[in-house]
């Protein structure tokens, strides 16, 4: 293999690698934070329903 082969392997196989590694923390905070909203979305829910029952 010669030194241009292989930069060109290393060219077309890392940025993929990068975009997928991005695209991982990425979907990792985005799952974070909808955790976050429908865990609040729940807390908002079962403070409705305590209140309903008490009326």
């Amino acid at each position: 293999m010669t030194i241009e082969s292989i930069m060109q392997l290393v060219g077309q196989c890392a940025f993929p690698i990068v975009m997928c590694i991005c695209m991982f923390k990425h979907m990792t905070e985005t799952s974070k934070e909808n955790t976050d909203s429908i865990n609040k979305l729940c807390n908002k829910i079962d403070m409705l329903l305590d209140r309903d029952k008490r009326e």
